[in-house]
């Protein structure tokens, strides 16, 4: 463990239970998920039932406080003891460093006075935290937050690995989905699971997303409509599909332009190989690494935001931009129709066909009006039903249930 926690934040840690937040990465890097984690602590700092703390599970070491908080955050390589590439090695050395992992550990629970261990983008190493459960005299409340990708990889295990997953999803205190699609996905791997798996939906900050008109400044050359999407630069996005299908809509709106915002990706650079193949260099501008917070701006600039993904949890850009107000095209994929109803709160088009997708981007910009009523209609039911405050409700009711933790 990186640092020591001093006496006096003790004592102040130990005045109410803490809330572990484990992460395999840095707190500190860009990504939905560190997004969903921080919008947490927030709500967790304006309310008085518990104390935030994090956990960094990486080998690599960073920050020990989290920037713009007060919060320490702990750094302990805690690991997996399966590992496909290295089975021996890594169950050996689970099991060498798990007596020093074990007492570390166990002071960061007993000095933060922990009663919830939340893992997000959860791995096998939540095994660590059930053997020190059953060994220590704490008791804290285990939840798995699970985002999408992470689901896959669990569905996807086999042999002992796939073994294991079935006894962890089991034997933790609740499994958090962010759709109900995953809800299904693992309870079809383990059905003795089903009274354990809640949905709580990612929230948004609607105050972030909602432009005053003195706001909005026109960062582009012209007055031509946008097209702007949101995502990491992984094939799962499916931002070839959505480049594609932009070559076809300039066919009929030649004066459009896309906007590609998204964490640098192993799909970058094909992306712009696709785009000089298909001419499009003057119409698509590419950013990347682009801050959270300057995420706003991008929408502010946008007549429609569209999301291609191949594969997604519930997406929480979806609800970024219904806060927005910005009329939506979506592939069907996940819990994308979770939010995105055809024709009421959106156009959602079926996966890997840039015809149809291209089809629903150009109704909208060519049909103003009624891209305006689906564009309001999913910012209501925004602002009724996915703000953090209420994702963070949801978590307080789960654990409520709890006959060892009031809230």
């Amino acid at each position: 463990m990186r640092g020591k926690v001093n006496s006096d934040e003790t004592e102040t840690r130990a005045a109410k239970p803490g809330w572990l937040f484990v992460l395999p990465w840095s707190l500190e890097e860009t990504g939905g998920v560190n997004h969903v984690v921080r919008s947490l602590i927030g709500c967790l700092q304006d309310s008085s039932e518990f104390e935030p703390a994090i956990l960094i599970t990486s080998h690599a070491r960073g920050t020990s406080r989290v920037s713009g908080t007060r919060i320490k955050a702990h750094w302990l390589d805690v690991w997996s003891p399966v590992s496909a590439q290295h089975r021996l090695r890594s169950l050996f050395s689970f099991v060498r460093r798990w007596p020093r992992r074990f007492r570390e550990l166990t002071k960061i629970i007993r000095m933060a006075n922990i009663a919830v261990i939340n893992l997000h983008f959860p791995s096998l190493n939540v095994l660590m935290f059930l053997m020190l459960r059953t060994l220590s005299r704490s008791s804290p409340k285990i939840v798995l937050s699970f985002h999408g990708s992470d689901v896959k990889n669990v569905v996807g295990s086999a042999g002992l690995e796939r073994y294991l997953w079935r006894q962890v999803l089991r034997k933790v205190d609740y499994i958090v989905v962010v759709s109900e699609s995953l809800a299904r996905d693992l309870e079809e791997l383990e059905p003795r699971i089903s009274e354990k798996v809640v949905t709580i939906y990612n929230g948004v900050n609607l105050e972030a997303f909602v432009a005053e008109n003195n706001q909005v400044t026109n960062r582009f050359a012209d007055d031509a409509q946008t097209i702007v999407t949101v995502g990491t630069f992984s094939r799962v996005k499916g931002h070839d599909v959505l480049v594609h299908a932009f070559s076809l809509v300039l066919d009929k709106i030649p004066h459009c332009r896309l906007v590609l915002v998204g964490k640098r990706g192993p799909e970058l650079g094909r992306i712009r190989d696709l785009i000089e193949t298909l001419n499009l260099g003057p119409r698509v501008s590419i950013h990347h690494d682009v801050p959270h917070d300057q995420i706003a701006s991008f929408f502010h600039q946008a007549q429609i935001f569209v999301l291609s993904s191949r594969r997604e949890g519930f997406p929480l850009v979806l609800a970024e931009a219904a806060a927005a107000r910005l009329p939506i095209v979506s592939t069907d994929v996940g819990g994308t129709g979770e939010l995105i109803k055809d024709g009421i709160t959106g156009r959602l088009v079926k996966s890997e066909n840039p015809v149809l997708l291209a089809n629903a981007i150009t109704d909208l910009l060519t049909l103003p009006k009624e891209a305006e009523r689906i564009a309001v209609n999913c910012h209501e039911y925004v602002k009724s039903n996915l703000t953090w405050n209420h994702a963070y409700q949801k978590y307080l009711k789960l654990l409520s249930h709890s006959t060892h933790i009031s809230v």
